[in-house]
C-alpha cells in the first residue's frame, strides 16, 4: 500500500512482531520497539500506527522525532487524547489503518 502512495520512496516499517517482516521491492522491514529503536537512517515522512496508548506515543515521539530530516513530516495515527500534546498542531484522520507499525519514508 505504501509502495504505491510513494512511488519513488524506500519504505521502512518497523514492528515488535517478527512474524510480520517481509521482503519487497523499495521496502525494508525492521524487528524493534519504536520507543527504543535507533538509526543511522533520516526520513521524509514517519507515521506512528503502532501501539494506541497515549505514554507509548508520546515516548515514540520522542525516540523517532530526531529522525525526520529537515522539513519532514510526522503523523501520528489515532491519538487517544489530542489535548496532552501540549504546543502541537493536530490533525485529525479518520479510518486511517495499516497495521499496527511505525512506517517510515527514507529522506533521499
Amino acid at each position: 500500500m505504501w509502495r504505491d502512495y510513494f512511488p519513488n520512496a524506500i519504505i521502512h516499517g518497523l514492528d515488535t512482531d517478527i512474524d510480520t517482516l517481509f521482503v519487497a521491492t523499495r521496502i525494508r522491514t525492521h524487528w524493534g520497539d519504536s520507543r527504543l529503536w535507533t538509526s543511522g537512517l533520516r526520513f521524509d515522512l514517519i507515521i506512528d500506527d503502532g501501539n494506541h496508548d497515549q505514554k507509548a506515543q508520546l515516548e515514540t515521539r520522542a525516540n523517532l522525532l530526531p529522525l525526520l530530516a529537515t522539513g519532514g513530516i510526522y503523523v501520528i495515527e489515532d491519538i487517544i487524547d489530542p489535548n496532552h500534546w501540549p504546543h502541537q498542531p493536530v490533525i485529525r484522520f479518520a479510518n486511517i489503518k495499516y497495521g499496527e507499525a511505525a512506517i517510515m519514508v527514507e529522506h533521499r
